[in-house]
């Protein structure tokens, strides 16, 4: 039977506020099944603090939506939460699922969000993400994250460039992803802040393009209460950290399986290139 996992997380400085983002994903019309997961730790990492109690409003959810929503504590592995443990359970059959969504946990998503990302996913049988960027590269290297396409129509169809951010939602098949996905020890080494980066390499290895619903950044779903300075995005990517993450990314993928990435990016099939014959490589359709 199909069914959606809508996972998510949060830290401490937010917790008080998720209910109402839940709320909203609770609200959703689709015509598949769905759960939410909301993933937190007791203990602190990165910008979170730790949340060793659950406030009664997220609590009621949970109380009153038993089949639906679940508050589950968890290993603090910073914004991985999201997907390690549903993924670990996919990939050692303790669970069964057809798709999965990562969202974020300052969005107020309307009613007809999740048919939208499930009906895109089946006809367009990629990644699909409402926001993201196409990763601008060339022969010799990736280049800068500010240079990556965000705001032209070319960003609406499939591409194996296309990287998804978790504004607004981004849905997977969980077979699109090479398995080494879930190897948090080397996640958090790498990029322990990067987790789009982190699942865009790994489906990429196997062929998997991405596309984007919506044309320009500045198209996003309301944000709920107010900015928070506390954010990934200002503490480290705002600095250079997704460009720090990519090159990080790039090594690990030369080290561990002596695989180039641009010629993943870059579509090179001929007789130089490392993604030729590689195990990772598999039947989906960017070739």
């Amino acid at each position: 039977m199909s069914k959606v996992i809508i996972s998510l997380t949060t830290i401490h400085s937010r917790v008080d506020k998720i209910h109402h983002v839940i709320k909203s994903l609770l609200a959703q019309e689709c015509e598949i099944s769905f759960e939410v997961k909301l993933f937190i730790s007791e203990k602190g990492y990165l910008l979170d603090k730790g949340i060793p109690n659950v406030p009664a409003s997220l609590q009621e959810l949970a109380n009153n939506h038993p089949n639906l929503f679940s508050i589950n504590y968890t290993e603090n592995i910073g914004p991985y939460r999201k997907f390690i443990p549903i993924l670990k359970d996919y990939f050692f059959d303790k669970d069964d699922f057809s798709y999965f969504v990562t969202v974020d946990d300052d969005t107020k998503y309307p009613v007809t969000w999740l048919q939208t990302l499930v009906e895109n996913a089946q006809q367009q049988e990629c990644v699909v993400a409402y926001r993201g960027r196409v990763l601008s590269c060339d022969s010799q290297s990736i280049h800068r994250y500010k240079k990556w396409t965000h705001s032209d129509e070319s960003v609406l169809e499939p591409n194996i460039k296309t990287v998804g951010t978790g504004k607004d939602g981004i849905i997977y098949k969980p077979e699109y992803f090479h398995p080494d996905v879930i190897d948090v020890e080397s996640a958090l080494r790498v990029c322990n802040h990067a987790d789009d980066l982190w699942l865009k390499f790994h489906t990429a290895v196997n062929g998997v393009k991405s596309v984007l619903l919506a044309s320009s950044l500045q198209e996003a779903f309301e944000d709920i209460g107010e900015e928070d300075e506390n954010t990934l995005y200002r503490k480290i990517n705002k600095h250079g950290g997704n460009d720090k993450a990519v090159q990080s990314l790039v090594n690990y993928f030369i080290e561990r399986y002596d695989l180039n990435m641009l010629d993943v990016f870059n579509l090179n099939v001929s007789n130089s290139s490392t993604w030729l014959g590689k195990k990772f490589i598999n039947s989906y359709h960017a070739l």
